[in-house]
């Protein structure tokens, strides 16, 4: 997933054309309203700091057949770059799609300028950094 501060023409074009060209028919490209009350909280109040996006794009690619994983996880992965281009740089975790990599990957672009506070919460209740299995956020050295 990735944020976008509107759903300019550009953006609901390729939108609708990814929609349209999806690998397997479980794919989806589902587009959140992320605007309201959400973004007139300061960035640096809460852990999640993107708050000047009103909309957020999914590329959630889902399939069956094994013989399909490369097809379809190399789509999602274009297909996700070329909507990430548009937007404002975050991304949503809970929606990463990058299982079997890194778990610092992404968590960056997350928290943005709370990483740093996050990493000293981190050190004082998780030092072993015990609770790992996600994207982490590694405690402050």
């Amino acid at each position: 997933s990735t944020y976008l501060r509107e759903l300019s023409d550009e953006a609901l074009d390729l939108v609708a054309k990814t929609m349209q060209a999806r690998p397997t028919k479980r794919t989806l490209v589902p587009v959140f309203s992320w605007d309201g009350a959400i973004n007139p909280v300061a960035s640096e109040e809460p852990a999640h700091s993107e708050r000047s996006a009103n909309w957020m794009v999914s590329i959630d690619g889902n399939w069956e057949d094994p013989a399909e994983d490369d097809e379809v996880i190399g789509w999602v992965r274009e297909r996700w770059a070329q909507v990430h281009r548009l937007g404002t740089g975050s991304t949503y975790l809970n929606f990463t799609g990058i299982a079997g990599e890194s778990a610092d990957i992404g968590v960056e672009g997350a928290f943005g300028k709370n990483l740093k506070r996050l990493a000293e919460i981190k050190k004082r209740y998780d030092p072993d950094n015990f609770f790992r299995v996600n994207n982490n956020i590694a405690p402050a050295s």
